[in-house]
């Protein structure tokens, strides 16, 4: 019942202060399907303050595979491109559960930095053995390329160092990414 209350609350696109607080202590909560609606509700909500950023990375170590990966999801619909989240979702590339790097790769497409680090570290997941992760890299790498030319020249060098690889497809599908038009 709890659980539904936190999803509720981010539901209502009110950042008021005791929503926010309100969810913050779920997000604590020794039970993790209530840490999981409190990180799913505060990425809803769109308060990027300190506090709820600070409390988010601190999920993304949770023991439950299920709260990092609501927590990486969150984190990319707050939009908070700090060099502390960034490097926060990078680790999360390599966390031993498929869906976990696979919300951290969406939520480094969603936050637009196209560093070298970034764009390395979303190249290696396109040889993920999961195809759900592969998947979110290309889509990640198609997202950053929008806005800088260096994530093609990237992707095409992968796809030429890769082009025996079982993997290839997915250098394919993010350079498809990046031409592909919305409409």
């Amino acid at each position: 019942m709890r659980g539904y209350a936190a999803e509720a609350l981010g539901k209502l696109g009110n950042a008021l202060v005791q929503v926010v607080d309100a969810l913050l202590l779920r997000l604590a909560d020794e039970d993790s399907s209530m840490r999981e609606y409190a990180a799913q509700a505060l990425g809803k909500l769109g308060n990027a303050s300190v506090q709820v950023v600070d409390a988010l990375l601190g999920r993304l170590a949770d023991e439950d595979s299920s709260v990092r990966v609501f927590a990486a999801d969150a984190l990319g619909k707050l939009g908070n491109a700090s060099v502390q989240v960034v490097e926060a979702l990078l680790l999360r590339l390599a966390d031993k559960h498929s869906l976990v790097r696979a919300f951290a790769a969406d939520a480094l497409g969603k936050l637009g930095n196209a560093s070298v680090q970034v764009v390395d570290a979303l190249l290696g997941r396109l040889a993920d053995k999961h195809s759900w992760v592969r998947r979110n890299a290309a889509d990640a790498l198609g997202n950053l390329g929008k806005n800088s030319s260096d994530v093609g020249i990237a992707v095409v060098k992968w796809i030429l160092q890769h082009q025996d690889s079982e993997y290839v497809g997915s250098g394919i599908d993010a350079l498809w990414e990046l031409v592909a038009t919305d409409g």
